[in-house]
């Protein structure tokens, strides 16, 4: 099981193995994302979550620093806020001259994650 990122109501940079947006309920059913470093860059994969199981739905196909143009953006910064409704988090990153972010919320009672 994907542990949960630490409460803080700062903002908070991740740089350990994996952190996870969820949008469960109390029941387990619902959505997740889940972000793992992968050498310079975030991977991250979609699950479906009923009864304390979980499912991939989606995962994004990363490339490395080697490729001249890699099949997913090179997402290299991970921040997460916690808000009362659901969690964001924002991740950026650059490659030669192009950059890149990424928006995703958390709606905890819709349980929706959107992108």
């Amino acid at each position: 099981m994907v542990p949960n990122p630490p409460s803080s109501a700062e903002p908070n940079s991740y740089e350990s193995a994996e952190q996870v947006l969820s949008a469960v309920d109390d029941a387990g059913r619902g959505l997740r994302v889940v972000f793992e470093r992968r050498g310079d860059r975030f991977a991250h994969r979609v699950e479906l979550c009923v009864g304390g199981r979980s499912q991939l739905l989606l995962r994004s196909i990363e490339g490395d620093d080697s490729e001249l143009w890699p099949p997913s953006p090179p997402l290299q910064q991970l921040s997460v806020e916690e808000r009362a409704d659901g969690d964001v988090a924002l991740l950026v990153g650059m490659a030669g001259k192009s950059h890149w972010s990424a928006s995703i919320a958390v709606e905890r009672a819709a349980r929706r994650i959107v992108y």
